[in-house]
């Protein structure tokens, strides 16, 4: 009997938990409630707003105490979005770091449909969770892909994603 990867269930209603770490697209930051206040939410939120910086994902790390606003403008075009530009507010230090990220190189989201509802209209959910099923299936027939450098686009285009054709064969 084959074992559910926990990618491929939601481990929370909304959300893509990573370690202690919580990611969200802006349309359901609603569902950060659990996590950190709304009043919380709306201040570090005003501070983004202010700086007019645009987003599309919401990061709230509990061991940082940090809310990140993330931009990722292919997030729903493309199906491993690249990290353009983040906004980190450090909720223990009030501390405001803009961070810009290489979009050949920099990181980028696998299991976006984790982020949204099954309601988001934004892209097809149901096709973006079929997409996960195969690449950790793919991935685990392959184990010289390295799992720690996924998340980095010149690695996942250039190492990864041939070696997972390969086993499409």
């Amino acid at each position: 009997m084959r074992t559910q990867h926990r990618y491929m269930k939601r481990l929370i209603p909304v959300g893509k938990k990573i370690i202690d770490s919580i990611y969200f697209h802006k349309d359901y930051t609603d569902s950060m409630g659990d996590y950190i206040t709304k009043a919380t939410f709306d201040m570090v939120s005003g501070i983004v707003k202010i700086q007019d910086c645009s987003y599309e994902i919401v990061k709230w790390s509990k061991k940082a105490n940090t809310v990140s606003f993330i931009s990722s403008p292919d997030f729903d075009s493309v199906n491993e979005p690249a990290v353009q530009s983040a906004v980190i507010v450090n909720l223990t230090k009030s501390t405001v770091v803009f961070r810009k990220y290489d979009p050949l190189k920099g990181p980028i989201y696998h299991h976006k449909w984790l982020m949204v509802g099954d309601d988001y209209k934004g892209f097809d959910v149901s096709e973006a969770k079929e997409r996960s099923r195969f690449i950790v299936e793919k991935m685990a027939e392959n184990p010289s892909i390295e799992k720690c450098k996924i998340g980095f686009k010149k690695y996942w285009d250039e190492v990864a994603i041939p070696l997972i054709s390969i086993c499409r064969e």
